[in-house]
């Protein structure tokens, strides 16, 4: 009966431990979830708070047992947490001593995660994503070692091995070669930087939207991205996206024949993608190269395959635009009007033209009989760009003031009706215009409080542009020609303190301002 007895305690007081670790194994992972939401919304300070929580709550020599995978998971979202409390620090504006005080707190964080990252890769040696910011992390605590811990000896914290080690863990991982290659670039090994670019390229070709945004990646290096790129054709990795940047590649070097051939090899493999654009990129390219005949051609399959074809008339106008062949455009459409004598061409993209080469007597005369046979907003909106190129006031106002009764709802057309009106001096009705602009925008804008602002000044409505000018600094905060504006609007009134006070805010965002100066010297 005793022994019964015995067992009796012996499995309740196992049950009860066994239960009291199970509630702090819930509570620490409670507060782990807590740690990870925290630091995926970037509320980094929360998520530490949580995760120190989370390693207290376990006691360490039963965790080391039986919660090693909860430790794991603890260490490594500290050292990620406290790498990006670091940069956060790093990355403030401060000069002097201030900043030497935030690189020396940073560098205490990122070896604090360091050591936190060394205990999880121990943990797990073949967990890629670990090993990974274990090298990130200890490449930032080399890098400011020799600076605070200078009687280190210098390679007390070498990167290198650990990059290496991640690298081996993700044969086709980009992100930790990306990482190394700006080490690499970093410690001046120049070929090595080469190799992993070489490497980089061969894996993944589409990497080069990343690399050419970098500064080390010069000449010298875009010929091992070339040579990478080669291998993964050869190797049959992605051949269409590969060509494709390959093309890309030696149109940047000027040479457009290759340029062409990679990117016509390119649209071979899965041709069922050619698209519109695809074909008017190829007309690009035959375009730079001056062969017009192909890119005439190609430039018509574009529209063909295109199911927006002013979209795509617009599109390619821009090509023409960009290089100034007018002319060759207006040979284009008679080339589409020959090839496809059905189809209507949209013949406000030949008044575009004519206006961007200047004809605008020959724009004008389109418009007109455009305007004759069914008349649009956009239309006399057109014309009245043309009157004000021709300094025609009147037709200008006529023109802005029938695009907005034809479109009452376009902010553009009233905003220009105002502009209309200003220069014939009719301030009062630009007021009320450019108030309708305000009201049928989309998204209020500075530049039309601004606009109106100096009608109201125009007109001594100084209580109104001052109205309108705080308008633009709830939208640019920062911008100190509004505190001026201001400044200047309240001395027009006499109110001389307050112009004062928004003066020298002014001359505080802009303290090198002579004008601002000069300005509350006087006042």
């Amino acid at each position: 009966m005793k022994r019964q007895k015995n067992t009796l305690v012996i499995i309740l007081s196992i049950y009860a431990i066994l239960m009291l670790w199970l509630t702090l194994l819930l509570l620490s992972r409670y507060q782990y979830q807590g740690g990870i939401r925290a630091y995926e919304m970037k509320e980094y300070d929360q998520a530490t708070s949580h995760l120190f929580a989370a390693k207290k709550i376990l006691p360490q020599k039963i965790a080391d047992i039986l919660g090693k995978r909860d430790l794991f998971r603890i260490h490594t979202a500290l050292g990620k947490t406290l790498y990006q409390q670091a940069l956060i620090l790093i990355k403030q504006t401060a000069v002097g001593t201030t900043r030497r005080e935030n690189l020396k707190s940073a560098y205490a964080l990122f070896k604090q995660g360091h050591e936190f990252l060394k205990t999880a890769v121990a943990h797990d040696p073949l967990s890629y994503r670990t090993m990974f910011w274990y090298a990130k992390i200890t490449a930032k605590v080399a890098a400011l070692q020799p600076y605070f811990d200078s009687h280190l000896p210098p390679n007390t914290y070498d990167p290198l091995p650990v990059f290496q080690k991640a690298a081996a863990l993700r044969p086709a991982g980009i992100t930790v070669r990306y990482e190394m290659a700006h080490y690499y670039h970093g410690k001046q090994m120049t070929e090595k930087l080469k190799e992993m670019v070489e490497e980089i390229a061969t894996i993944y070709p589409m990497s080069h939207g990343y690399l050419k945004t970098q500064s080390w990646f010069d000449a010298d290096v875009k010929i091992y991205f070339r040579k990478g790129c080669l291998k993964a054709l050869a190797a049959g990795t992605t051949p269409r996206e590969t060509l494709s940047i390959l093309s890309s590649i030696s149109l940047g070097d000027g040479q457009v024949d290759a340029a062409i051939n990679y990117y016509q090899r390119s649209m071979g493999y899965k041709p069922h993608l050619n698209s519109a654009v695809t074909h008017r990129y190829l007309a690009g390219l035959y375009f730079k190269k001056g062969d017009m005949d192909q890119s005439f051609a190609l430039f018509l399959k574009a529209l063909d395959r295109s199911k927006d074809l002013k979209g795509e008339l617009n599109s390619i106008y821009r090509r023409f635009r960009s290089e100034k062949k007018f002319d060759e455009f207006l040979q284009f459409i008679r080339y589409v009007e020959a090839h496809r004598p059905h189809s209507s061409v949209e013949k406000m993209i030949l008044v575009r033209c004519f206006m961007d080469m200047g004809q605008l007597e020959m724009a004008k005369a389109r418009l007109e009989r455009m305007n004759a046979q069914q008349p649009t907003a956009h239309a006399w909106y057109l014309l009245a760009n043309i009157a004000e190129k021709q300094k025609d006031w009147d037709a200008m106002e006529l023109a802005s003031q029938r695009a907005t009764v034809l479109e009452n709802s376009n902010s553009q057309y009233h905003y220009y009706f105002c502009r209309a009106l200003q220069r014939k001096k009719k301030h009062e009705r630009a007021e009320i215009a450019v108030t309708r602009a305000l009201e049928t925008a989309k998204k209020k804008t500075a530049g039309l409080y601004n606009h109106r602002a100096w009608i109201r000044w125009t007109l001594k409505n100084y209580p109104g542009a001052i109205e309108d000018w705080r308008q633009c600094l709830e939208l640019h905060p920062d911008n100190s020609i509004y505190y001026f504006n201001i400044a200047r609007s309240f001395h027009q009134q006499s109110m001389d303190i307050k112009a004062m006070n928004y003066a020298r805010r002014a001359h505080e965002l802009a303290p090198d301002n002579k004008k601002y100066q000069d300005w509350i010297l006087q006042l």
